[in-house]
C-alpha cells in the first residue's frame, strides 16, 4: 500500500509539471499601472501571490487589476535556468536560478526583482562550482508541485536557506535587509541541527529532522537562531504531508486515517478516517476550512473534505484539452480576494523562441488558460468563472 500510494503521488505530480521548464517568451514585460491591493503578510512564508496576482509555474503573471494573463520575462544571465519559480511580498520578485546541466559543476543563484520581472538584482551566488543551492519547496501540496524558492519576511529583511550536500543537513541562512543588495550568511551561536524545511508557524521556519527512533519538528527564530522542538514522533506508519500554519496534516499509509496536529501543543485530531481501507482517499492540499483528497484506486475520484463538520463531497468541476484532448480535474492554484485562480483550459501547439545560448528554437509548448472561480463556488461545484485574458506582448 505505501508503495502504491507514493506512485500514486509522483504521477500525479508528473501530470501537474508537464510544460515546466520551457524557454521564457522573448517579449518585454509590460507592468501595470493599477493601484497596489496587497493581502500577503508583512512576515511569514512568502507564496506566489499577494491580494492581486499570481505567479504561475508557467511563467505567467495572472493579474486581477485589469484581468490578464502574460508571460513574465525574469533576467537570470548566462547558462543559467530557472531552479525554483517567484515569491512576492507584494513588492518584488524573489526566485532562484543554477547552471545548466551541460555546464561543468554546478553554482545556485538568488535574485530580487521588480513585480513585473524588470530590474533584476543578483542577491547571492556560490563562490564556486558546487550542488550547495538555495532550498525550494511545493508551496501548495500537490495541486501546485513545482517547487519554488523558500523565502521568509521577518524583522525588516528577508531570509532565505541553502541546502549543503543533501537535503537533510544544516540548512545555511541567508539574510537580505531592506535595501540591501546581497544576501549574506548569518551565523548562529550554535550549529543548526540537520533538518529538511517542512513548513511555516506563526511567522517563522519549522523543519523536519530524521532521527534512528522516528522524526522531530522544530521551529527556528530567524532573528536568534534559537531551536525550538516542537513534536517527535516514533518511527510512523504515515506520510508526512503538509505542515501549514502550524498545523501537520498526516496519513496512515495503510488505513488513510487523516490527522491534524498543533505542532505548538502536540493535540492530535482525527479529521477523517474511511470505513474500510478500499475507500481510501489521499490529501492534496487543504485550504479555508476544506481538505482536496484523491481516490487511490482507478476510476480516480476527487473529494472535499469540510474540516468543521467531517463531510465529504465529491468534486465534479473539470477543465478541458482544447481539441478533444479529454479533461482534466480543477484544482485550486491560488487565493486571491474570496476566489481562487483555476486552470480551466489548455491547448498544446509549436512557438518559435530563442534557447539560452541566444539560438533560435522550436518547441511545443502547452498554454493554460485562467480563471477566478469564488471559494464557496469551488467547494460546491458551481462552474461560475471571471476569466483572465491572455496579452501577448
Amino acid at each position: 500500500m505505501r508503495k502504491a500510494k507514493h506512485l500514486l503521488a509522483a504521477a500525479l505530480a508528473l501530470l501537474l509539471v508537464v510544460g515546466c521548464g520551457q524557454p521564457a517568451e522573448s517579449t518585454t514585460p509590460v507592468a501595470s499601472a493599477a493601484p497596489e491591493s496587497q493581502e500577503q503578510p508583512g512576515t511569514g512564508l512568502l507564496t506566489s501571490w499577494d491580494g492581486r496576482r499570481y505567479y504561475t509555474t508557467e511563467n505567467v503573471v495572472c493579474d486581477t487589476a485589469d484581468m490578464t494573463a502574460r508571460y513574465l520575462v525574469l533576467p537570470i544571465g548566462g547558462q543559467r535556468r530557472l531552479l525554483g519559480y517567484p515569491v512576492t511580498d507584494g513588492k518584488f520578485l524573489y526566485y532562484s536560478t543554477d547552471s545548466l546541466w551541460n555546464q561543468k559543476g554546478r553554482s545556485g543563484q538568488i535574485w530580487r526583482s521588480e513585480l513585473d520581472g524588470s530590474g533584476a538584482v543578483l542577491l547571492w551566488q556560490t563562490e564556486d562550482a558546487t550542488d550547495i543551492v538555495p532550498i525550494s519547496d511545493a508551496l501548495n501540496g500537490w495541486s501546485d508541485s513545482t517547487a519554488r524558492l523558500v523565502v521568509f519576511a521577518w524583522q525588516d529583511a528577508v531570509w532565505f536557506f541553502v541546502g549543503q550536500e543533501s537535503r537533510i543537513d544544516s540548512p545555511q541562512v541567508l539574510r537580505c535587509g531592506n535595501g540591501e543588495t546581497e544576501a549574506r550568511p548569518v551565523e548562529y551561536p550554535e550549529p543548526l541541527p540537520e533538518g529538511e524545511f517542512a513548513g511555516e508557524m506563526a511567522g517563522q521556519p519549522v523543519f523536519q529532522s530524521f532521527r534512528e527512533d522516528g522524526c522531530v519538528y522544530w521551529q527556528l527564530d530567524l532573528a536568534t537562531g534559537k531551536v525550538r522542538e516542537l513534536a517527535d514522533f516514533p518511527e510512523p506508519a504515515h506520510s508526512n504531508l503538509l505542515v501549514q500554519d502550524g498545523i501537520l496534516y498526516l496519513q496512515d499509509d495503510e488505513s488513510w486515517e487523516l490527522c491534524a496536529v498543533e505542532l505548538a501543543s502536540g493535540e492530535r485530531r482525527v479529521l477523517w478516517c474511511p470505513e474500510t481501507p478500499e475507500q481510501g482517499f489521499g490529501l492534496q492540499y487543504v485550504w479555508d476550512g476544506h481538505a482536496f483528497l484523491m481516490s487511490a484506486e482507478r476510476p480516480l475520484r476527487y473529494c472535499s473534505l469540510n474540516l468543521s463538520d467531517g463531510s465529504m463531497q465529491e468534486m465534479t468541476l473539470r477543465g478541458s484539452w482544447e481539441g478533444g484532448g479529454g479533461e482534466f480535474v480543477l484544482y485550486a492554484r491560488a487565493p486571491l480576494g474570496d476566489s481562487y485562480v483555476v486552470v480551466y483550459r489548455r491547448s498544446e501547439n509549436s512557438r518559435i523562441g530563442m534557447n539560452q545560448t541566444g539560438e533560435p528554437e522550436r518547441w511545443k509548448n502547452m498554454r493554460e488558460y485562467y480563471a477566478l472561480i469564488k471559494k464557496d463556488d469551488y467547494w460546491n461545484n458551481v462552474p461560475e468563472y471571471r476569466y483572465f485574458t491572455w496579452v501577448d506582448d
